[in-house]
């Protein structure tokens, strides 16, 4: 692990590591590294994406904040604000908003081979939207442009332009549209808390499930893995060799076991990232 003076993360004025002892206004904080700090890290993160054989990402909605879509356990999250007692109106709709710098970064660190498969806890769309073939994606949380129809085989999916998701209640998921072929009611694809879903698309557990067992590398970018934790499967033991880096401006409970924490902007990183790895930025066109 590459436990070194620039892998450490620090809360100011604490002068420690990040530990599950922390306070959880801490824990909520966001600590943004210093400039020469990020890039030296980027460089050591940019090796380690060279060294890996099997990298997959685990993406949050850290990743599309920069689309104006708002986090969720942030300072100004929608949970966090919720706790208050706050709504918060000021956001993009999701619809209207395009891909981030680092969704279309990712999607070529997809196409050369650098990155063999993301999963994304985010309903927005944004990662299908850069260009990113559906087969390399798990949008385990639903796809709000996504309806199915379950009564074809396989299910049949219809990817819209529009959001499908404006009935969708827990376990009440028709969108009032029919499928072309069988005339079936369809259904929007988000995973409400305390559900199952059950669709193979956009889900994908498949995708990522087949390649946990060899991935050396696990690139976590805009997450605070606060729900990705519980899903044991995801995070192969340490004896498998399996690395954790992490791209948060908060606190994780993975932090500890991270070889590598940078507390920066997702598109901050990937564009060092991308600079030092040569690879294009490409740009969204609706």
């Amino acid at each position: 692990m590459l436990w070194d003076s620039l892998s450490v993360t620090t809360i100011p004025g604490h002068g420690r590591l990040y530990t599950g002892t922390m306070k959880r206004a801490d824990r909520l904080r966001e600590v943004e590294e210093a400039d020469d700090v990020v890039a030296e890290k980027c460089k050591i993160l940019a090796d380690l994406l060279k060294k890996s054989k099997c990298t997959v990402v685990y993406t949050g909605a850290g990743i599309s904040t920069a689309a104006s879509i708002p986090d969720y356990r942030g300072p100004n999250g929608v949970w966090t604000l919720a706790e208050r007692g706050i709504v918060s109106l000021k956001c993009a709709n999701p619809v209207e908003s395009g891909p981030t710098a680092s969704h279309m970064i990712l999607k070529e660190m997809c196409r050369s081979g650098l990155v063999r498969h993301i999963l994304s806890q985010n309903c927005d769309g944004l990662h299908l939207r850069s260009g990113l073939p559906q087969k390399m994606l798990s949008e385990i949380h639903g796809n709000m442009h996504i309806e199915v129809c379950q009564h074809c085989e396989p299910p049949r999916q219809y990817i819209r332009p529009f959001d499908v998701t404006e009935k969708s209640q827990f376990r009440r998921h028709g969108t009032g549209r029919m499928c072309v072929v069988c005339n079936n009611e369809l259904t929007d694809t988000i995973v409400h808390f305390g559900e199952a879903g059950k669709v193979p698309w956009p889900l994908n557990w498949n995708g990522i499930i087949s390649l946990i067992d060899r991935c050396d590398l696990i690139l976590c970018i805009g997450t605070s893995l606060a729900v990705l934790k519980e899903y044991h499967f995801l995070w192969p033991k340490s004896r498998n060799g399996t690395q954790i880096a992490i791209v948060n401006l908060q606190w994780t409970p993975k932090d500890r076991l991270s070889c590598l924490k940078i507390n920066a902007k997702c598109d901050v990183v990937m564009e060092k990232l991308a600079d030092l790895l040569g690879i294009p930025i490409s740009h969204y066109c609706r």
